[in-house]
């Protein structure tokens, strides 16, 4: 056998540990866009210290309360107890602090604001942190002496990305006015968002704190049509551009635009509003994300409603209500939360998966009757580009009398066309720098999905503060506009683990009876975690900024903490099994002539719980466990 085929020794990749990897361990705040600490409030949680726990989710965030009920939770995706069965139910929990502490936690002193800013002195376990206590002086501050600057800022658009705007330029000192065409503020988490998923009340009760921070709000204002733009840029410094994207994408097919086609967009405002929708018996949903699931279980809602008939006397009244969702996608390919799958099904939403429409069929008066679709035979081609192709022999009909499509949306750009400086490009987008929100206008900004297109909520808050902070630099205002990350690691005395926690398993929030849930709009699908499922569910958290830190110099590799780790997570190998890189050959290099007797410990982040045992064992108490923290702090 030659030295080539001679078999190789098993090489481990691994990492030297500094402060950007400890970093990196705490998923759920580093993939947080607004950097909320949700390991800090989830904590704080398990140790029955809720309005601490509030205080660290709200710091960061102005529409926390909104946030615990319908946020896309990428902390939860990026949860490292998720590889190993479940995420922590993060947003749910945020939910049960927010409930209790948030504006919407009832009437306080006055204006209905939270305890929190009404109280005169803060009791001491709340100020500990310097995020909450520099939070809480601004926002009392401003309480106290709303921004008055003669100058003021534009901000088209109320929904999340406008409102976290106007928030922080308050908070800097620079008075706002949001225009919103909607009757309503909120945009669309007031008109495209279900009340069964989003009360109405919640979002005043946010909206009311940022007026009560001089925030000005004029409703019922469509720029361009009301207003002009350039009457909008001469009352302002600057405007900030803050519109969703509220335009449905039309269903690009025969008898596209038939009677009884409707925008699921466009349906739903309608219901927002109180306004009558129309819609018959039987109504065809197609997309299969959220906004589709949205407009298929508001249908079977209204449907409901509009004919006065609970979901119990339907079959009595002779009312055979039908409810299908079509889209392209498999099951396992659906873009639609999972929750929202389920409730859909347990709320009568016929689903219909990997089928894409190829005609819509009407009556002779031109009216929907159906819908032709054809199985998808694959979805992407061989560049991995979305390419759908269909088995044109493979025909399903589905009958309705109403169509909802739920396909995307795209900004409508039309104010805009006629202001000179600005630049758009092939597909008609405003052309701007998303992390700035700058455009080739000095004076005109962009946040949220007008910068970037469709995201998720907590995305377009964080756009909103980004962008807030720019525009305060371009009124004057001395602040940084990078962040700069503030990093600690100190070693924990009596550190203690609830024993069983690792084998806690996720609880998902209790969900309202279905035959409760369905008669009426405004009844809350999901209901709030009791406090002690709130504190079991937090028990769960692995403790990430917690980390085992290994003394080598008192370490004599005995092993007895690879033997005692019950996760197997542990491993001591040779220095020469390390597979080379940068690191680890400076690493080989420093070590010189020692370096073929050296042996490394390698730790398997995604497998450890945070136990101690590993500590608990060491003889020489080479092993402590140190709680890391860190925060993005403009500096």
């Amino acid at each position: 056998m030659s030295a080539e085929d001679e078999p190789q020794p098993a090489r481990y990749s691994a990492e030297i540990a500094d402060a950007d990897y400890y970093k990196r361990l705490i998923g759920c705040q580093s993939g947080c866009p607004v950097h909320t600490d949700s390991r800090g409030y989830v904590q704080a949680i398990a140790r029955g210290e809720l309005e601490k726990a509030y205080l660290i989710a709200r710091a960061p965030n102005p529409l926390a309360s909104i946030c615990g009920r319908i946020c896309g939770a990428p902390c939860e995706a990026n949860c490292r107890r998720g590889n190993i069965d479940a995420p922590v139910a993060i947003r749910a929990l945020k939910r049960v602090v927010c409930e209790q502490y948030g504006p919407e936690s009832g009437v306080h002193a006055r204006e209905e604001l939270p305890k929190w800013i009404v109280s005169q002195e803060p009791t001491t376990e709340n100020v500990d942190r310097e995020d909450i206590r520099q939070f809480k002086d601004q926002l009392k501050a401003r309480l106290a002496n709303p921004a008055s600057d003669s100058r003021t800022i534009g901000i088209i658009g109320s929904g999340p990305a406008g409102l976290a705007a106007a928030h922080d330029l308050a908070i800097l000192g620079f008075p706002s006015v949001v225009y919103e065409r909607e009757p309503v503020a909120g945009g669309m988490l007031a008109v495209g968002i279900p009340e069964y998923r989003l009360p109405r009340s919640l979002i005043s009760s946010e909206i009311d704190v940022i007026r009560a921070l001089g925030v000005k709000f004029e409703t019922g204002v469509q720029i361009g049509k009301d207003i002009s733009i350039d009457e909008l840029m001469s009352r302002h410094e600057k405007v900030i551009v803050a519109i969703g994207a509220k335009i449905p994408r039309p269903l690009p097919i025969p008898g596209g635009n038939a009677k009884g086609v409707l925008g699921g967009i466009d349906f739903l405002r309608d219901v927002a509003l109180g306004e009558t929708t129309g819609i018959g018996n039987r109504v065809l949903v197609i997309g299969g994300g959220n906004v589709a699931y949205d407009a298929a279980r508001t249908a079977v809602r209204r449907v409901y409603i509009e004919r006065d008939v609970t979901p119990q006397a339907r079959k009595l009244a002779g009312i055979g209500a039908e409810i299908h969702l079509a889209c392209l996608e498999s099951l396992d390919q659906m873009l639609a939360d999972q929750v929202e799958i389920l409730e859909g099904e347990e709320e009568g939403v016929i689903r219909h998966n990997g089928i894409g429409p190829a005609e819509v069929l009407t009556d002779e008066n031109g009216h929907v009757k159906a819908v032709k679709f054809l199985r998808v035979v694959s979805l992407w081609d061989e560049n991995g580009r979305f390419s759908p192709q269909y088995d044109t022999g493979d025909e399903t009909i589905i009958e309705c009398d109403t169509v909802l499509v739920c396909i995307g949306q795209s900004v409508d750009w039309s104010f805009l066309k006629g202001v000179d400086g600005l630049d758009f490009d092939e597909r008609g987008n405003l052309k701007n720098d998303p992390a700035t929100g700058r455009t080739s206008h000095d004076d005109i900004f962009l946040a949220g999905d007008a910068a970037y297109g469709p995201r998720l909520a907590i995305d377009a808050i964080a756009s909103g503060k980004r962008i807030a902070r720019v525009v305060a630099t371009k009124m004057g205002a001395q602040i940084p506009l990078e962040t700069q990350t503030s990093c600690d690691h100190e070693p924990i005395a009596d550190y203690y683990r609830r024993e069983g926690f690792e084998r806690l398993a996720r609880q998902e929030s209790p969900a309202q009876d279905v035959t409760e849930r369905v008669g009426a709009m405004h009844v809350q699908v999901e209901r709030t975690f009791s406090e002690d499922d709130a504190h079991e569910q937090a028990m769960r958290c692995l403790s990430c900024n917690v980390n085992t830190v290994f003394d080598s110099s008192r370490c004599v590799l005995c092993g007895g903490c690879v033997d005692v780790c019950p996760e197997d997570c542990l491993k001591i190998i040779p220095i020469t099994k390390l597979e080379r890189n940068e690191e680890i050959d400076t690493l080989i290099r420093e070590l010189g002539d020692e370096a073929g007797e050296t042996s490394v410990i390698l730790k398997d982040e995604d497998r450890c719980i945070r136990c101690a045992l590993c500590a608990e064992r060491c003889p020489n108490d080479a092993i402590t466990m140190e709680l890391f923290s860190f925060q993005e702090n403009y500096q």
